[in-house]
């Protein structure tokens, strides 16, 4: 994937298994946490703040709403 200026787009998630979807950059997973608690940081079952340095699990609901926000 490129822009227009053909400098490659950092990907920054992944569709896991067909029903989750994975944001592997932790500082994007902590914005859209902050945001409104979207999806769940792996490997911490309940986050005591929105910063973490560990990528975000997104159920395939929350990930389509966020795309058509």
């Amino acid at each position: 994937m490129t822009t227009d200026s053909n400098v490659p787009l950092k990907k920054t998630a992944e569709l896991i298994e067909g029903n989750r979807v994975i944001v592997w950059d932790p500082e994007e997973g902590s914005r859209l946490y902050g945001e409104g608690f979207y999806g769940q940081p792996l490997g911490i079952r309940k986050p005591k703040t929105p910063q973490f340095n560990k990528p975000l699990e997104l159920s395939l609901i929350e990930a389509l709403y966020l795309l058509e926000k």
